[in-house]
């Protein structure tokens, strides 16, 4: 018996080990594998009328485009926004990391993107997924330098659920904290900022919050506001009185606590391996050499550019001055500083110099051409007003200052405008299925009734919006179906505000004048 006995100790020795082990790996794979669960999430699975296109060649080039993003954010200090495929299968793409994760987390988190398209989100034609250090956002649909206000997104604690004794000091402190540090991301070239702000408490304690703010690197910088002036309102409203909280949304994020938050900046790019000190000396030698040379360039080539860039100032010049002579019309014009301006020789290489072939429609003064502008990947539609028209410069100025303040799903985007060349020019989204007339009095090409709900559901959520969301109430005045626009989808958006008045709530309208399309009537009631 003693024989037998002695061997089976370290046998159940090494059995016990063996399961623990087991038990070990378990319990490590189990936390790897939640290490970074989607907070929250959208899908919108692909349909046979939702969107043209081939259900198999988009989720390849969405499964394509997934890759691309995280071996760019990855290559680029955690962010990247890229294209995939061609029309109608194309994909836009973006994929970002918070800054106030380290980098380890960032590239593991951009890992786990991979897998959400395939696993949670297979054949679908938008989606998006919010993780605890990253974000990842796609859609056959560009929204590259467009803040997504839409999507849901996601409220909570971090990691405290005390309260501030002092409610009214610490919102105070919070909300001017949070709006300065908004316009301080927006003007980096990063897209964020973080700061702090401190007050006294009751008990004559001074206290300190910290702040957060950080946007998608694409957004411009007036999107980027807006994007995290929403968080702001959504934060101030869930989390009244909590010494910390966080926003995330699919374009931006803010997070303030009453504990300092640790940034971690982007790592730079992998350099040349450093040279050895005889390389060096050679290398000052040879470039105090040139020095002088290349200063004579660098000077020479700075004139040239700088007389060319006066000569297309004073060209341009000449062509405002045709439009705008009096100072009132300039004045207003200026107001309309949000969207992009565009240089007249980028519009003409967009639509082929204006080729007829690019040629959509024309209106009562002018016309309307499409384009598509290489820098930012997307296809517009290029409003051209006529050089004869005083009522089309008029109706250009209402244009730029309405609608360029505006930011609605049921509205059609303003992307940018122009006024070089001799012309006035307006960008805007490109609309695929055109205007609702083309589609009610056309036989073959009839809209089902339940398209037609939802576009006057569409319509009905802009006006309100104009007449009682927005700051000031905007009147436009010429609602008819040719102005009533139609995406790939056929949500509508209603469009052409060169009519439209802005008025404020506290103030009663009274209109003095005829506006709108003269003797407009119904096509089916002149049949």
């Amino acid at each position: 018996m003693k024989h037998d006995s002695t061997p089976m100790a370290p046998r159940r020795l090494l059995l016990a080990l063996f399961l623990t082990a087991i038990i070990w790996l378990g319990t490590v794979a189990g936390e790897q594998e939640a290490e970074h669960i989607p907070i929250d999430q959208y899908c919108e699975p692909t349909t046979d009328n939702s969107s043209p296109g081939s259900s198999e060649t988009r989720q390849a080039n969405t499964v394509a485009l997934v890759r691309n993003l995280y071996a760019g954010a990855v290559a680029n200090g955690g962010f990247c926004n890229d294209s995939y495929g061609t029309p109608p299968d194309q994909v836009f793409g973006l994929a970002m990391c918070y800054v106030d994760y380290n980098w380890t987390m960032c590239e593991s988190c951009l890992r786990t993107e991979l897998y959400f398209e395939s696993e949670a989100c297979p054949y679908s034609w938008k989606g998006g997924a919010l993780y605890d250090a990253c974000v990842l956002r796609y859609s056959n649909e560009s929204f590259f330098t467009m803040a997504d206000t839409f999507n849901t997104r996601a409220v909570y604690f971090d990691g405290s659920d005390s309260y501030a004794h002092e409610i009214i000091r610490m919102n105070e402190t919070r909300r001017n904290l949070m709006r300065q540090l908004f316009y301080e991301a927006s003007g980096s070239s990063l897209r964020f900022a973080n700061g702090s702000q401190r007050y006294m408490d009751l008990f004559g304690d001074l206290l300190t919050v910290y702040g957060l703010a950080q946007c998608s690197r694409d957004l411009v910088p007036y999107e980027c506001r807006n994007c995290l002036q929403w968080q702001l309102f959504s934060l101030m409203h869930s989390l009244p009185n909590n010494t910390a909280g966080v926003v995330k949304a699919y374009s931006c994020y803010i997070r303030y606590s009453m504990e300092p938050i640790e940034i971690h900046t982007p790592p730079p790019p992998p350099g040349a391996a450093p040279s050895s000190k005889h390389n060096k000396r050679k290398l000052i030698i040879t470039v105090s050499t040139l020095c002088g040379s290349i200063l004579c360039v660098i000077s020479l080539s700075i004139l040239v550019w700088y007389c060319c860039c006066r000569l297309n100032e004073r060209s341009d010049d000449i062509g405002h001055d045709g439009f705008f002579n009096d100072n009132e019309m300039k004045e207003e014009f200026t107001k309309g500083t949000r969207p992009r301006r565009f240089r007249y020789s980028e519009l003409v290489t967009a639509t082929a110099n204006f080729a007829d072939s690019q040629k959509l429609g024309e209106g009562g003064f002018g016309s309307v051409y499409k384009g598509h502008l290489k820098d930012l990947k997307i296809e517009v539609a290029i409003k051209r007003v006529s050089k004869s028209s005083k009522q089309g410069r008029k109706e250009y100025i209402s244009e730029v200052r309405v609608i360029s303040r505006l930011r609605h799903r049921n509205l059609v985007q303003l992307i940018g405008w122009c006024h070089g060349g001799g012309e006035l020019l307006l960008v805007y989204e490109l609309m695929p299925n055109g205007s609702l007339d083309t589609h009610l009095y056309n036989a073959g090409n009839t809209l089902s009734w339940s398209t037609r709900h939802d576009i006057v559901l569409g319509i009905g959520y802009a006006l309100l919006y104009l007449h009682q969301e927005w700051e000031q109430c905007v009147l436009h005045r010429d609602i008819k179906p040719s102005n009533v626009m139609l995406d790939k989808s056929f949500n509508a958006k209603l469009g052409d505000f060169g009519l439209a008045r802005l008025i404020d709530h506290s103030q009663a309208s009274h209109t003095t004048e005829l506006a709108g399309t003269t003797g407009y009537m119904d096509p089916e009631c002149c049949a």
